[in-house]
């Protein structure tokens, strides 16, 4: 009797990354969409078009497939070639069996299969007899560098710049806990926990105390010293004790907001709105006039997740933990 092996797997979005890249940028206004500037790579974080299937929260279904193979065949036999940079086909869809396995990690639902090493027997089995990897064909997981902060020309540091420019605007649901003003090591570190994009665990990563922490106990423990109000910044305190206490067990917090200047990306993305965008597409900016000053526009922008804006910068607006 003939064995049936039935697949259950997800569509893969198309091949075209950021804005611009199918040729038109709608009602984008970012300056990456402006300047048709599209990297590509052999991995599907760098290549996905956004067109995922996820606003239900859950993977666009194909529906399933079965292949009939003869009685004796064997599981050793399928797998015979399969390795971890050979094509998987699915649905008209070919990407080599290691990028999958970094999409799936990628986008992280569900929750069990948000790493790399997770990702790895769910690619396994949805292409069997096509992949066979593990962990020893990504050698980055193996590393043993402390800290490696990625540079121009690593697949990490593209990866890194993507994420920052296009992921983030287009998937924000993907990177918890960071917006478009987070920092080039935080990104990295996101894809790094994920084992992801040959990413190393990067160096002078910022990182903001939260409740559980020695150094949350510190922090509070000099704010009742000192009498501060209970709206402190915390990040003030914690950068405090990171400057001057040489016990103390706090990092560099991340910054709560920052100002963009001349050469920031961000700054020539708020300079394009005040003089160009306003004028020319006033229902993208609702709330602004021409008149506004250069932080409103800044505040959009982050809030959009473009131009990798932080937030503004103006100490009645800070917001607070």
């Amino acid at each position: 009797m003939p064995v049936r092996i039935a697949f259950a797997s997800a569509c893969l979005a198309g091949l075209l990354v950021g804005s611009g890249a199918s040729g038109d940028c709608g009602s984008d206004n970012s300056a990456a969409c402006r300047n048709k500037v599209v990297p590509t790579a052999d991995n599907l974080l760098l290549q996905v078009n956004g067109n995922l299937g996820l606003a239900s929260g859950g993977r666009k279904s194909a529906g399933r497939f079965a292949s009939e193979k003869d009685v004796n065949s064997t599981a050793e036999e399928l797998l015979t070639g399969a390795h971890c940079d050979k094509p998987c086909k699915l649905h008209g869809e070919s990407h080599t069996c290691g990028a999958r396995a970094q999409w799936v990690a990628g986008i992280g639902k569900p929750a069990a299969l948000d790493t790399l090493t997770a990702a790895l027997d769910y690619v396994n089995r949805e292409c069997f007899g096509q992949c066979a990897c593990n962990t020893t064909d990504f050698p980055w997981l193996q590393s043993d560098l402390p800290c490696h902060t990625a540079q121009a020309g690593q697949q990490c540091f593209k990866a890194v710049e993507w994420a920052m420019t296009h992921g983030i605007r287009l998937h924000p649901e993907w990177y918890e806990g960071l917006t478009s003003g987070s920092t080039f090591e935080q990104f990295q570190d996101w894809l790094h926990r994920k084992g992801m994009e040959q990413c190393h665990k990067p160096c002078a990563l910022c990182q903001t105390t939260t409740i559980g922490e020695a150094c949350w106990d510190e922090v509070q423990a000099v704010a009742e010293d000192q009498q501060l109000p209970v709206d402190f910044h915390v990040e003030e305190l914690q950068a405090m004790l990171n400057r001057t206490n040489s016990s103390t067990t706090c990092p560099m917090p991340c910054a709560r907001c920052r100002a963009a200047v001349p050469g920031d990306v961000c700054y020539i993305g708020v300079m394009w709105a005040m003089q160009h965008g306003i004028a020319d597409h006033p229902d993208w900016y609702p709330s602004l006039t021409p008149e506004s000053p250069f932080e409103d526009f800044q505040e959009v922008l982050h809030g959009r997740n473009q131009e990798r804006c932080a937030f503004p910068c103006r100490d009645s607006t800070i917001p607070k933990l």
